[in-house]
């Protein structure tokens, strides 16, 4: 009886780790429920939905995050970590102004807690696509 008890408890375990590890992979998957977003976008400094946030409004494109400042002197150029997207189409953002580098591209209504490796904290612009 034990034995069984404890075989179900070793592969249960075994079985949510292998979850959450391929939900980690995948980059979206996250703890913390997504905030709402009063906005078109918003995007926030760290993982989880924390630190600072900016919202972007109505506007479905960005060639420099460069032009939006967060504090007296830093700006949300290679900081994003987590965003809330309330656009009904699909965002892309890249690794460079002016469109260019590395895409990573969103459905309608995607919410991320942690963005993946290869993008964090190296968006530079986005548009919708």
């Amino acid at each position: 009886m034990i034995t069984r008890s404890l075989s179900r408890i070793i592969f249960g375990g075994s079985l949510s780790l292998a979850l959450l590890f391929v939900a980690s992979l995948m980059g979206g998957a996250s703890a913390v429920a997504a905030p709402a977003c009063p906005s078109t976008l918003c995007v926030w400094e760290h993982h989880s939905f924390q630190g600072r946030r900016i919202d972007f409004g109505h506007v479905l494109q960005e060639r420099s995050m460069k032009n939006r400042v967060i504090g007296s002197h830093a700006t949300m150029n290679d900081r994003i970590s987590s965003f809330v997207s309330n656009h009904g189409g699909n965002l892309c953002f890249y690794e460079h102004e002016d469109f260019r580098g590395l895409e990573f591209r969103i459905g309608p209504r995607e919410s991320w807690g942690s963005m993946p490796r290869w993008i964090n904290d190296k968006i530079s612009s986005f548009r919708a696509c």
